[in-house]
C-alpha cells in the first residue's frame, strides 16, 4: 500500500486552520498544511498543543509521527508574521516555541518525524525533537541553516541536537555549518532512520514504529523518565535560560520598530 493510499484512507479526525490530524490505527498523524512552507507561528503552535493534548487525553495511541503537505515538511519559523506583530509578541512567540520544542523532546510516546520535503530552520529544529526521523528520498534537505541567517541557536536547541548527533561531523556540520543534507546524506550521517521515494514513505514510516512499539506498545510514564534522563542537559539549560536567553533569541529577528518599542518600554518579565 502506498503513502499516499495510506494517508488518504485515514479519516481525519480535527481540522484547524494549517493543521490536520488522523488515526492510522493506534498511531497519531498531524499534518502540517500551514500554506505552501508550513511556517510557525503563535496560531500554529496553539492548534499543534491542542492537538497533542487529544492525542496525550487518548489512552489506545501508541505513537505519533508529523509530517508536512506539499514540498516542506515545515521551512522554519514565519518571519513575515513576526514583523508585523510588537515585540513583546515576538519574544513571547519564542517562548512559546521553545516550550513546544520542549514539549515534543519529552512527549510520552515514541516520535516520528516522516519529513516529507524541505525541513530549514525552526523545521528542522522540530524534526529534531522526534525521537525517529524518516525522509523522502527524492526531493528534499534537511538543514540547520542558522547561520547562514546570521541568527544562533539558543543552547537548549544547541544541546538537544548535540544529543540526538553526537559530538562528531554530523553536529559541527549540521549545526555550526549548516549544512543541507539530502535524504541520502543524512542516512550515511545518522540524522535520519531510513528513507524511501514518497510514495511508498507513509508505508515504511509506520512499518518502522509499528515494528518499535510491538503489541503493546510503551508504558508512557516509564518512556517519559528515559527520555527526561536522556535529554537532561538539554532540560537543565532550558530552565536555566527560561527568560533572558529567549528574550536575546528573540532579538535576532526584531525590525527597527521592534527594537526601538523594546529600547522605550524594556523587556517584559
Amino acid at each position: 500500500m502506498t503513502s499516499t493510499s495510506i494517508l488518504h484512507q485515514t479519516q481525519w479526525m480535527h481540522t484547524a486552520p494549517g493543521l490536520s490530524f488522523s488515526y492510522q490505527d493506534d498511531i497519531a498523524i498531524i499534518k502540517m498544511e500551514n500554506g505552501l512552507e508550513n511556517r510557525i507561528n503563535n496560531q500554529f503552535l496553539e492548534q499543534f498543543s491542542s492537538i497533542l493534548d487529544e492525542i496525550e487525553g487518548e489512552p489506545s495511541c501508541k505513537a505519533l509521527i508529523t509530517t508536512g503537505a506539499s514540498k516542506f515538511y515545515s521551512n522554519g519559523l514565519d518571519v513575515d508574521w513576526m514583523s508585523t506583530q510588537s515585540a513583546h509578541t515576538v519574544v513571547d512567540f519564542f517562548r512559546n516555541f521553545q516550550d513546544f520544542l520542549l514539549r515534543m523532546l519529552l512527549f510520552p510516546l515514541p516520535t516520528l518525524a516522516m519529513i516529507n520535503g524541505h525541513a530549514f530552520a525552526g523545521g528542522a529544529l522540530l524534526a529534531f525533537t522526534h525521537d525517529i526521523r524518516t525522509m523522502n528520498s527524492q526531493k528534499g534537505w534537511i538543514c540547520l541553516n542558522e547561520v547562514k541567517m546570521d541568527k544562533v541557536a539558543n543552547p537548549f536547541m544547541a544541546q538537544y541536537v548535540r544529543t540526538k548527533l553526537g559530538d562528531g561531523q554530523a553536529f559541527t556540520d549540521s549545526l555550526v555549518l549548516g549544512r543541507r543534507f539530502t535524504a541520502a546524506e543524512a542516512l550515511r550521517y545518522h540524522i535520519i532512520h531510513l528513507s524511501s521515494p514518497l510514495s511508498s514513505l507513509a508505508e515504511e514510516s509506520i512499518t518502522f514504529l509499528e515494528s518499535l512499539c510491538g503489541e503493546d506498545g510503551y508504558r508512557r510514564s516509564t518512556l517519559a523518565r528515559f527520555k527526561a534522563d536522556v535529554f537532561a542537559d538539554a532540560v537543565n539549560i532550558y530552565d536555566r535560560d527560561r527568560t533572558q536567553d529567549k528574550v536575546m533569541v528573540a532579538e535576532q529577528f526584531f525590525t527597527e520598530a521592534q527594537k526601538a518599542e523594546m529600547d522605550q518600554k524594556g523587556p517584559k518579565s
